[in-house]
């Protein structure tokens, strides 16, 4: 056995020991998820306890207390270790850096996305610091329904819809395709199993196809000299807000490049 202070703990082979990088010679983590202070002049070693709902210590440095998490810290020096999950819900949840949030935030295979802990306050001549533990962002509901997430990097916000970061995290995406599409229709499940990466013609046939996207007769649509049908105008505006131009339309539908222009604007095809 292993005497600590108010404390015993039955040592075992199964156990490994290393320093807490930055905390060289003042801490250890063991890869059963346990946190030592080495003993110094004044102190002797002892085991330190976890606290709050994020599993936290508190490490001291030259007279400055820091505060991580258990999480975090297995991650950095256990790698290999597999940890319990955060939450059981997802017992095979894997989580990947956001591309150009690295060290900042992640995002998981099944749709939700973690801020890291960080050292925040910092002056130049390294006082006055603290550290904000990570923790779960909750989702916004964008215009058209999508969850999004707030995401800062230098000063600058960004919103961004969750399913494409799942997607630029996990899907290989070989041919470049600009969109990511739902299988199962819904835009709240960003599980990666109901994701793929899709064109924008794709994409606006799936809505319909899938009936998210429904519109009424017009008398436009019953004319003898329609071309279009409704469907269809719905699909042209929805690929032109996804970027395609007039001329890249008309290549698609039977209709010319001056028509489908006043159709993106409202001018003709009115849907009050």
């Amino acid at each position: 056995m292993v005497q600590y202070p108010n404390r015993r703990i039955i040592a075992t082979t199964m156990e490994t020991w290393i320093p807490i990088r930055g905390y060289e010679g003042l801490y250890d983590i063991s890869s059963l998820g346990r946190v030592r202070s080495l003993p110094r002049e004044t102190t002797s070693g002892r085991i330190l306890e976890a606290h709050g709902r994020t599993q936290h210590v508190n490490l001291c440095k030259d007279g400055k207390s820091l505060r991580f998490t258990m999480v975090r810290l297995m991650a950095q020096h256990f790698p290999s270790v597999s940890a319990p999950p955060i939450n059981t819900q997802y017992p095979h949840e894997e989580w990947r850096p956001v591309a150009g949030y690295e060290g900042l935030y992640e995002v998981s295979s099944a749709g939700r996305v973690r801020s890291l802990d960080r050292i925040m306050g910092m002056n130049a001549s390294g006082s006055r610091s603290r550290t904000v533990n990570g923790r779960i962002l909750k989702p916004l509901q964008g215009t058209k329904g999508y969850p999004m997430v707030h995401l800062l990097n230098a000063g600058v916000a960004r919103t961004i819809k969750i399913h494409r970061l799942v997607a630029v995290a996990f899907l290989p995406n070989p041919t470049n395709l600009p969109q990511v599409n739902h299988l199962d229709k819904d835009v709240h499940h960003n599980d990666l199993t109901n994701l793929q990466w899709c064109t924008n013609l794709e994409n606006a046939q799936h809505s319909w196809t899938a009936g998210l996207r429904t519109a009424p007769k017009r008398a436009a649509a019953e004319s003898h000299f329609a071309r279009l049908s409704w469907p269809q105008v719905h699909c042209i505006r929805a690929l032109a807000s996804a970027g395609l131009s007039p001329v890249q339309l008309a290549r698609i539908f039977p209709c010319g490049r001056l028509n489908i222009s006043l159709i993106i604007k409202g001018k003709i095809w009115k849907s009050s």
